[in-house]
Formats: structure tokens, sequence, C-alpha cells
């Protein structure tokens, strides 16, 4: 176990350079990005303050909510996919059981003498728990949680997977050739596997807020202006910072043994700035692509967004996906509508259907129904199918559920 643990630290230190700073500032929403310049303002003597952020606020206190730690959300995503009731169980056993990085280190054989079933049971629950959102999650080691996280933006071949499940060591130390004559891929491409990898996180289970209360403060805000949405970046509650050029033009003819250390501090200050600011451009652009495509709904036209894929908005913003989910990854946005997770505008590329569009249809079914013989879920079903979404009766039931509306036989009214 000593060894195992060494080894995951020891490739945490690899795959972690500095240079995934990048990654993790889009992984900040803004109260996490002022803590983050609050700590490099004292840290790093080329970066300097430039306003504060008052904290008592009073319009701090429109901003508190509830957030969800990450088994209630893991479990909240389980309950709207369409799996049997056994398989479910499982993966509510296996998600309760994740650690605190989200994985899943319990022996397969083991949970499957606790449900008096199969190990492949077991290993299609721990899949089901895998497809769940961020990407990584149910890994039961740092090479799984890898592959996963590359399987949700392409599909990689049979030989890159068997790379990464058995040649990660020997990538993180750079031993190309190594892999190279093993496996017949070529050392570039080897190299460009690294790279992509290091953008990756080691610990899926930590993109989670473990508080019951926290201050969500959206990073962007879209107001109409007349008939046109416009959007900006929220500003008033972001602590912004410069660079000290001057500082930096003092240690360009330094040649004693701090120098080197200096340089360094100096590069690290001018790609902090430049992370940020490639932060705020592509938060903006995702203003505007939420604009574009959901302008009925902003307006209230609409009780539910259109929502679009992860790759559609990749695509608008010329992107790679693992950018725009860090980039929407636990971040808000205010609207003339109300104050909204990034997510929310996401389609679930498991699904195809917009679930908010089939709650609100869910419920005006039962609303019309007649109280006196009301609707099974197979027969909301069957109603719901033919408005063109292809949902089966156990995604009902699961709806129903989240919305609080009991069954057919709590609704009767003799």
């Amino acid at each position: 176990m000593k060894n195992k643990q060494r080894q995951e630290g020891s490739l945490r230190l690899k795959f972690v350079p500095y240079l995934t700073l990048r990654s993790k500032l889009f992984e900040m929403n803004l109260t996490d990005l002022n803590d983050f310049v609050n700590e490099i303002v004292v840290t790093n003597p080329f970066i300097e303050e430039d306003r504060m952020v008052p904290l008592q606020n009073a319009e701090w206190e429109r901003y508190v909510s509830q957030s969800e730690d990450m088994y209630s959300n893991l479990l909240h995503q389980l309950r709207m996919l369409d799996i049997d009731k056994q398989t479910e169980i499982i993966a509510e056993f296996i998600i309760n059981n994740l650690d605190e990085k989200g994985y899943f280190t319990m022996p397969l054989e083991k949970v499957a003498k606790n449900f008096h079933t199969s190990v492949k049971q077991v290993e299609k629950a721990l899949k089901k728990v895998q497809e769940l959102e961020p990407p990584g999650i149910g890994a039961r080691n740092i090479q799984e949680c890898f592959l996963l996280q590359l399987m949700a933006e392409e599909n990689p071949s049979p030989k890159i997977k068997h790379i990464i499940m058995n040649h990660l060591e020997e990538l993180a130390n750079d031993k190309f050739a190594g892999i190279s004559k093993k496996t017949g891929v070529s050392e570039e491409f080897l190299k460009g596997l690294k790279e992509k990898l290091s953008h990756f996180t080691v610990a899926p289970g930590f993109a989670f807020k473990q508080e019951k209360i926290k201050i969500v403060v959206p990073d962007i805000i879209i107001k109409q202006i007349g008939n046109s949405f416009e959007v900006f970046l929220n500003r008033k509650f972001r602590r912004s910072f410069h660079l000290k050029e001057d500082y930096m033009e003092m240690i360009k003819n330094m040649q004693n043994e701090k120098a080197k250390k200096f340089r360094q501090m100096a590069e690290n200050a001018k790609w902090i700035a430049k992370s940020v600011e490639e932060r705020d451009s592509a938060l903006f652009n995702i203003g505007q692509f939420i604009v574009q495509n959901e302008a009925e709904f902003l307006s209230g036209k609409m009780p539910y967004p259109k929502k679009n894929t992860f790759e559609k908005f990749a695509e608008y913003l010329n992107s790679d996906i693992s950018s725009v989910t860090r980039l929407m990854q636990n971040k808000f946005v205010e609207t003339p509508v109300g104050i909204y997770p990034l997510r929310y505008f996401v389609q679930h590329k498991a699904r195809d259907f917009n679930d908010e569009r089939l709650k609100i249809k869910i419920k005006e079914i039962i609303d019309s129904e007649d109280k006196k013989h009301p609707l099974s879920d197979e027969e909301i079903a069957k109603e719901i199918v033919k408005l063109g979404i292809n949902v089966k009766r156990r995604t009902i039931t699961k709806y129903r559920k989240i919305l609080g509306i009991p069954s057919s036989n709590k609704r009767r009214i003799d």
C-alpha cells in the first residue's frame, strides 16, 4: 500500500508541472480566483493588487446558496439515468464508498459478495458511476482516472489505452524511446500524449466543495438592454492585479545568485497574468454563446433553455473540450431570469432529451390528468413519447420523484 501511495505521489508530481496553472485557473470560479490573487500578491514580488473587494458587503447576501457535496451531487446525477433497479442500488453503494479524491478502491469481489451478485454486475454499476461528471470519478487508480478523462474527450485506440494503463509511469519519466519500441507508437506522439495528460486532474473528487452553505458569486452577468442582451464579466466582486514592470526591468541586468530565482518568479507572474486574461476571454465568449442560443429563455418566453453539448461550446470557442469543461465547472451566470450554473446550459451527451423540458411536460400532464383516474408512470411515458421525447417508464419515475410529485395511488381523489 505504501509503495502504491508513493507511486501515485510521484506520478502526481510528474503530471502537475507549473505549466498546468492555466488549467487550474480555468477551474477556479470567481471566489477561488480572489483567494488565489490574495495569495500571489503576498508571495510574488512582481505582482501588485489593484483593488481589494470588501467582504462585508450587503450585496453578497443575494449570492448565498446551498451547495451539494460530492456524494449528493453524484447521487442526483445517478437518479437521472435510465438503469435497472439492481444496478442503481449497487451504483449508490459505490458512490457512497468513494474516497475524497473520487476513487473507488474496494475490491469488486467484495461488493459482489455483499449484494449476492456477480462481479460482472458490479462492473456494470461501476461503469455507470464512471459516466457521471466530472470525468474520472469512480476510477480505481490513477491510470484509469486519466483514461476516463481522455475517453470523455475522444475515442482513444486500444493501443493508447494500453499505454495509459501499463506504461504511465514510464511516460511520466519521459521514457519515450522504450515505450515506442514496445508499442510501435512514435516518440513524438507519446510526447503529445504526456502533454495532454498533464492537464488532467488526479483527484476528480476535489472538484466538489464540501461546505453546506457557500456564497455563489456569478463569473458572468447577462443583462437585457433594450431588445438585446449584453455580456459582462463580474468585476465588481473581483480582485484585480497588475505586473510590476519596473521590478522586471531591474532584474534584467542582475548577475548575482538571486537573479535566477527572481527571473523565474517574474516569468511565473507573466504566465499568471496571461492565464487570467485567457480565462476571462473564454468566459466572456461562453456568455456570448449562451446569449446567441438562449434568447427565448433569457427573455422569459421559454421556461427552459435549449441547451448545447460541450462539443458545440468548444467549437464556438475554438477550444478543446477539456478546457471548456474546466471553464464551466463550478461557475455561475446571472441572467435576467435568475442565477444558474453554467452547466445548466449544457446538454448531457448521455441523454438525447432536454431534462428541463421533460420535467415541465411531466408536470403539465399530471396537472391536467383526471384526479379520479390519475395516470401511471407507464401511461405518462406513452404521452411523453407522443411529444417526440423518447423515454421509458423508469425515467418518468425518477423525474417525477425529482419534482416531488407522489405516485398515481397517492394522487387519486375519490
